[in-house]
């Protein structure tokens, strides 16, 4: 009886602390957890302790005008930056981060894994052995950055064979690397790091 009542409030938990997010950083855990269902990898779980992390870092790049990484935090991380209009710069941020992201899957080599400036968000965004998630949205007039960091990290040598699986067989019915229309704005500027 004790068991199940433990088991019950952990569920009630897990379900309050994902719904506790708001918009942006709640499209953009389950964006990275679309984009990891298509190869077969377990979904990230969203951690506090690597979110705040991802904000206070966040935070510190708006504040200073400044687009890099951090450094020591024993995290795996990726960052993305984005210019545009309107009255809200964070809007979508953190989904069209993930959207960016995933798309260097076109110039992952398949034949050769391993790491390349070109693919290493593709590749920690799907990396099978990060199982938590923690961002951080920021905004400074008109721009915005997304801070995301991955526990335990991913992208090391030797291990991209096992961690970085190719598309499960149910997708194969759309074109090998597609991505959903409408992912992003035409005409929108952005960067990513």
């Amino acid at each position: 009886m004790k068991i199940s009542i433990a088991l019950i409030f952990l569920v009630l938990f897990l379900a309050t602390s994902i719904q506790g997010l708001d918009g942006p950083l709640k499209q953009t855990l389950k964006k990275h957890n679309k984009y990891r269902t298509k190869h077969g990898v377990e979904k990230l779980t969203w951690d506090e302790e690597v979110a705040e992390f991802a904000q206070t870092w966040c935070d510190n790049l708006a504040a200073n005008d400044k687009f890099e990484h951090s450094k020591g935090s024993g995290y795996g991380e990726n960052l993305y930056k984005m210019w545009g209009s309107g009255d809200d710069p964070a809007a979508g941020a953190g989904k069209k981060a993930a959207i960016k992201w995933y798309k260097e899957i076109k110039e992952y080599d398949w034949e050769k894994p391993g790491f390349t400036m070109a693919t290493g968000h593709f590749t920690q965004v799907v990396w099978k052995s990060s199982t938590k998630l923690g961002c951080g949205i920021s905004t400074k007039e008109s721009s915005a950055w997304v801070c995301c960091n991955y526990s335990p990290p991913g992208n090391y040598q030797n291990q991209f064979e096992e961690n970085v699986p190719k598309k499960v067989k149910k997708d194969k019915k759309k074109k090998a690397d597609s991505l959903e229309e409408g992912d992003l704005e035409e005409g929108e500027e952005e960067g990513d790091e």
